[in-house]
């Protein structure tokens, strides 16, 4: 190209980014599975309520209750998990208030059971499901399948040890190992220590600052099923005991009245998939002949690209915008007979 070619051309390239999806929200009403996991339930799956409690001889986790919901039906599924932004998951149920408890909000070590409790009461607790033996939520969500198998229950209270290992904490106490939960369960409208004798809302707000909280979540909304697990070191005897109650889908009072039933509540974003490495945007090739300036590139599938034209370098006037369809090389070509001497090639990578 001679010099006096090169002075009419200038050239600024351009690459931008674009994306964003905005937050969004879902509700579900009814759970697909509310099985109470207790090893004496006779109409697993289909009792009206299920109690959470624990054996006051080694406290483990005799009655607990798995709650799972299909998601699909509001939340796009097969997305990625490392794409969902979950900003909030509450797990709401009714409590019967039947028999009596202590309503207790905050989690007590493993210490609290062998000395003094520092405040009345056992909290409510929830963490996601862990399965053995080869079951997976699938199986609870399609069947019964039995609630024991080797090496303990089938499908368990999951937490994770300090090396980030999954961990079946139905028996944290006598294991010696920190529950953890993910969720203490609010009781709605009462201070603790109350004692909780009638029908209340628990909510039950998932600790998603937690990154394997987080990341749990963002895999089972990516798989279309949310499976989690509520249970109580609260006492029972043959006696009785103070324990928690939950209404399930299956009950009377769910049946007539409506509300009843366990309900999930979801706030999510699925982010944009991180943009394609592209090398970086280069013009090639620049002409002019006869008053035509010609410039080439090479352009990506999937990505726009626009050309620019200027007189000053301060006001430019989009001359071509097209969206590139296959790899390989691209060119714009204008003529320059109404002043227009600069050009720029601006990127835009979805």
């Amino acid at each position: 190209m001679n010099r006096s070619r090169r002075a009419l051309v200038a050239l600024a390239l351009t690459p931008v980014l674009v994306g964003g999806a905005p937050a969004d929200s879902a509700s579900f009403d009814e759970p697909s599975v509310d099985r109470w996991m207790y090893g004496a339930n006779a109409t697993p799956g289909r009792r009206g309520q299920a109690s959470v409690f624990a054996d006051p001889g080694d406290w483990s986790r005799l009655a607990q209750v798995l709650v799972g919901f299909e998601t699909s039906a509001s939340i796009p599924t097969g997305e990625g998990a490392e794409r969902y932004r979950v900003d909030s998951v509450a797990l709401v149920l009714i409590t019967s208030g039947e028999p009596s408890f202590i309503y207790d909000d905050t989690a007590d070590p493993v210490s609290s059971y062998f000395g003094a409790d520092a405040d009345p009461g056992r909290p409510l607790e929830l963490h996601g499901v862990g399965y053995r033996n080869d079951y997976t939520a699938d199986d609870f969500s399609d069947g019964n399948p039995p609630l024991f198998g080797e090496g303990g229950r089938n499908a368990f209270p999951l937490s994770q040890d300090a090396t980030g290992g999954e961990v079946d904490v139905s028996s944290n106490v006598a294991d010696g190992i920190e529950a953890a939960p993910w969720a203490i369960g609010e009781v709605v409208g009462a201070n603790p220590g109350d004692e909780i004798a009638f029908e209340s809302e628990v909510r039950f707000e998932l600790d998603l600052e937690t990154p394997h909280v987080a990341d749990y979540v963002a895999d089972s909304l990516n798989r279309g099923r949310l499976h989690l697990m509520v249970s109580s070191l609260q006492a029972a005897t043959e006696q009785g005991g103070t324990f928690v109650n939950f209404y399930t889908v299956d009950s009377q009072e769910h049946f007539f009245f409506g509300g009843y039933a366990p309900r999930l509540e979801v706030q999510f974003t699925i982010e944009d998939p991180p943009p394609v490495e592209l090398p970086p945007l280069a013009v090639e090739s620049t002409d002019i002949a006869d008053g035509v300036v010609s410039l080439g590139w090479q352009q990506h599938a999937g990505a726009t690209y626009t050309v620019f034209g200027s007189v000053d370098g301060e006001d430019w006037q989009a001359m071509r915008t097209e969206e590139a369809t296959a790899d390989g090389p691209a060119s714009f070509a204008a003529p320059v007979a109404d002043g227009t001497r600069l050009f720029k090639v601006q990127r835009i990578t979805h």
